[in-house]
């Protein structure tokens, strides 16, 4: 199935195919000249087809991965509002993307994924936002343009009109993860990463703030085995914290 990591490698290996490096066991195999991008995220077909989602400045492509690894098929392109920051994720059949520039949480629907198209939007309570994560039929937007930009929750139960049913608010969040009823939030500015319990969802509450620096808590993500929490610095001299 494809997942992050995979993804991750993909954009690495493109990389590697502009900058024509070699490295030992990793070669790239197919190069997509799409300018500005700026996220990607896989989706899986129940045939288990593979399709890579690609978050563009101007919008969403979809790309089939599957019939073709080394040429990589435009299935879709979805024109969105002009921003340098997108991200997406999946719920179901449904790609949910957000933007920093308006026109609110676009939804667009793969259930033929050889033909995307966008269902809707939610603007309800936000319009903009920096990040999503989607865990157990919630989507958890961060970094949206309403109060200090920390975590929004979307209950996704009717996947085309989603319904907020809380927030968090104690800090701005520039990236989150959420596994287990936990949220895994990046305090950018202020270095800290927060762990929060979200099992209530219409009353987040915070259980640690671990502070580690004086800025730059960009993105996390969670083992496996939920042991550990990895976090990356956005900022020059930073870390990968473990």
């Amino acid at each position: 199935m494809f997942n992050k990591y995979i993804l991750n490698l993909i954009i690495f290996t493109t990389y590697l195919a502009a900058q024509q490096v070699e490295i030992d066991n990793i070669r790239p195999i197919a190069h997509l000249d799409l300018g500005n991008c700026n996220d990607v995220w896989g989706y899986t077909a129940p045939d288990g087809h593979e399709f890579a989602l690609v978050g563009h400045r101007t919008g969403t492509y979809i790309y089939d991965v599957s019939t073709n690894p080394h040429d990589p098929i435009e299935v879709g392109f979805i024109p969105g509002n002009i921003s340098s920051w997108r991200d997406l994720k999946t719920h179901g059949y449904y790609c949910y993307v957000t933007n920093e520039t308006g026109g609110g949480l676009d939804i667009i629907s793969l259930e033929d994924p050889f033909n995307p198209y966008k269902v809707g939007a939610y603007t309800s309570t936000f319009t903009s936002a920096h990040n999503i994560n989607i865990a157990d039929g919630y989507a958890y937007i961060f970094g949206a343009n309403v109060d200090a930009g920390g975590c929004r929750i979307l209950d996704l139960a009717d996947p085309e009109n989603p319904v907020e049913v809380g927030s968090w608010e104690g800090s701005y969040f520039h990236d989150g993860y959420v596994k287990n009823d936990t949220l895994y939030g990046c305090g950018i500015y202020n270095g800290s990463l927060y762990i929060v319990d979200v099992s209530n969802k219409t009353n987040p509450t915070t259980m640690v703030e671990h502070n580690y620096s004086n800025y730059g808590s960009h993105a996390v993500w969670v083992s496996d085995d939920s042991k550990y929490a990895i976090t990356a610095d956005e900022k020059n001299g930073g870390y990968i914290n473990i």
